[in-house]
C-alpha cells in the first residue's frame, strides 16, 4: 500500500450524528519517510494512505462529536500549528497540549531528535470540567513506541476516569477497553502485537 493522497470516502459513518462525548482523532497527516543511510532500501511511501491538510480540515467531525464534546487531536512537530487551526475550524476551543515522550525518534535535518508527539485538547463547553477531578492528569506522559503510528495504550487508560462517555477513537490502529473505534487499520479482534 502506498501513501497516495486521495479524497477520502467515509464508510461506516454513525447513524446518529454527534453521539460521542469524548473523541480522539489521529488523522493520517500528509507525511513521507525521508531517505536515510542507515536504511537505504526504505521508500518514501508510508504503509497507509495519507490525507491532505484540507481533507483533514473538512473531515466531518460533527458526525461523531456531540455539541459538548471533548476532543483530543494527535499531531507531530511538523503539523502542530496546523492542528491548532483545525481544532478551531472544527468548533473546539483549545485548552491544553499533552506531550507523549518517546524513547526514540527521527532526526530529519538538525541536531534535534523528534522524540515527542502532541495531543491538542479542546472542548466545546469549558464549564464541563467541573464534572471531573481537577489536576489529575499531567500534560506529559512517557510510553514506549510500538508499531508505526500506533498510539500508546496508557493514553487511553489515563483518559478513562476524566472524560465522559461514550468515547471513540477515530483513525484507530488498536482497540482499547472503554472506547469505540473507527478506522481502516484496525487488526482483527484478538490480535496482539509483540
Amino acid at each position: 500500500m502506498s501513501n497516495t493522497r486521495v479524497r477520502p470516502q467515509y464508510a461506516n459513518m454513525p447513524t446518529t450524528p454527534g453521539q460521542y462525548e469524548t473523541v480522539v482523532v489521529d488523522p493520517p497527516w500528509p507525511v513521507q519517510k525521508f531517505p536515510r543511510r542507515v536504511r537505504p532500501n526504505q521508500t518514501p511511501a508510508l504503509d497507509y494512505p495519507t490525507m491532505s491538510v484540507e481533507d483533514i480540515r473538512a473531515f466531518p467531525i460533527d458526525a461523531w462529536a456531540s455539541p459538548r464534546a471533548y476532543l483530543f487531536l494527535w499531531t507531530t512537530n511538523r503539523f502542530l500549528q496546523t492542528a491548532g487551526t483545525i481544532l478551531g475550524a472544527w468548533g473546539f476551543k483549545y485548552h491544553a497540549t499533552l506531550v507523549w515522550c518517546k524513547e526514540t525518534g527521527v532526526c530529519p535535518w538538525s541536531p534535534f531528535q523528534f522524540c515527542t508527539e502532541f495531543v491538542l485538547f479542546g472542548c466545546r463547553d469549558g464549564k464541563r470540567f467541573r464534572e471531573f477531578p481537577m489536576g489529575t492528569l499531567k500534560t506529559h506522559f512517557a510510553a514506549p513506541v510500538t508499531r508505526h503510528s500506533e498510539k500508546p495504550s496508557i493514553f487511553y487508560k489515563m483518559l478513562l476516569p476524566i472524560t465522559p462517555e461514550p468515547r471513540i477513537d477515530l483513525f484507530a490502529r488498536t482497540r482499547h477497553p472503554g472506547w469505540d473505534y473507527w478506522g481502516n487499520e484496525l487488526p482483527p479482534p484478538g490480535t496482539t502485537w509483540n
